[in-house]
């Protein structure tokens, strides 16, 4: 399955961004599934905030499931991509979760 990762990158030091977005991806992918990181799908790290999340958007349209990491809340883009999934009813998987939230949808990938 190809997954979209959604997480919080805005104000968060790089680095961090990276290893949480990576580790995330390794988890996946170590479960045989196809990743879009949208720290790593090819951005020119030259744009606006919107130019980003047209782009991400247009990335998610293209997964079969969305991977939610546990900070999504605290990010207005990672909220979009949620609302997104929600609407359009895109399988949403939540990183820590050992318990189904209470959408039928919504399940949970674990290390």
């Amino acid at each position: 399955m190809k997954i979209y990762i959604s997480g919080q990158i805005s104000n968060l030091p790089k680095s961090e961004a990276l290893k949480h977005f990576g580790h995330a991806e390794n988890l996946l992918k170590s479960k045989g599934h196809k990743t879009v990181n949208p720290l790593t799908h090819g951005h020119n790290n030259v744009g606006t905030w919107e130019e980003y999340m047209l782009e991400d958007i247009r990335l998610l349209f293209q997964c079969q499931a969305i991977y939610m990491l546990p900070n999504w809340e605290f990010s207005k883009g990672a909220r979009i991509e949620h609302a997104i999934a929600t609407e359009l009813n895109i399988p949403i998987y939540y990183q820590g979760y050992k318990e189904p939230t209470t959408a039928s949808q919504q399940h949970c990938i674990t290390a």
